[in-house]
């Protein structure tokens, strides 16, 4: 693992992590495109996403936590570990909270601010995770 470059345990990072973990919405989405719906609103508002995200943060926070750092690089440690596990904690809960009330009461359900927000905060969870990646690369003095 040494011999890595950043890049390329970030780009490792990003196939095996990200790209792989969506690859069942992927699916899902292909199985539905000749269904003339909304099909995206449709996959992403059973909140899926949120499990993609739980699974890319854990992966990035493994990963920092078990790096060696430096330490002018130490608050960035904290920040990165402190943002991964409010991101985690967030999309798990998101996910049961999600699962949970489109199950009891799908009429009142709206898939849209559910498909945004999830989003928003997948999005954000790649982006930690990504710094996290990036940090654990740093070599200590």
């Amino acid at each position: 693992m040494k011999n890595l470059t950043r890049w390329h345990r970030l780009s490792a990072w990003l196939v095996f992590s990200v790209i792989v973990g969506l690859l069942p919405l992927g699916f899902d989405l292909l199985a539905h495109v000749d269904s003339g719906r909304h099909v995206y609103s449709d996959i992403l508002s059973r909140g899926q996403l949120s499990l993609v995200a739980v699974v890319v943060a854990g992966g990035s926070l493994g990963e920092v936590v078990l790096s060696e750092t430096v330490a002018a690089n130490r608050t960035l440690k904290i920040w990165t570990i402190g943002s991964l596990v409010v991101l985690l904690a967030l999309q798990a809960g998101w996910y049961a909270d999600t699962a949970a009330r489109a199950s009891a009461t799908p009429s009142d359900f709206d898939t849209h601010s559910v498909v945004k927000w999830t989003s928003v905060a997948f999005f954000a969870t790649v982006v930690a995770g990504a710094s996290a990646i990036w940090l654990s690369c740093l070599e200590p003095e």
